[in-house]
């Protein structure tokens, strides 16, 4: 999939969270579908895929409250509560 962030209106249209969330439990989101931010509303046990091609991803990853960016999918959050946002 290929990003469609090549404008100052889809950057922030993305940034603001304007194409929609995902609140986060037990259930891991679908591996077809790619979130921009992980907000940690709570510290939480994280495991998600990185489809960017570069860096690591989250395997059980202990994470403080706050904003994680990147391209992920297969998201799933334990002992934490979180909010995914889509990506264009």
């Amino acid at each position: 999939m290929g990003s469609k962030i090549k404008s100052t209106q889809n950057f922030q249209e993305n940034a603001l969270g304007q194409n929609g969330f995902k609140t986060l439990s037990g259930t891991p989101t679908t591996a077809t579908v790619l979130f921009s931010v992980i907000h940690i509303m709570t510290d939480a046990t994280v495991t998600a895929t990185n489809n960017c091609g570069k860096g690591d991803s989250f395997s059980s990853t202990a994470l403080a409250a706050g904003y994680y960016y990147g391209r992920f999918s297969d998201i799933s959050i334990s002992a934490g509560t979180a909010i995914a946002y889509h990506i264009l």
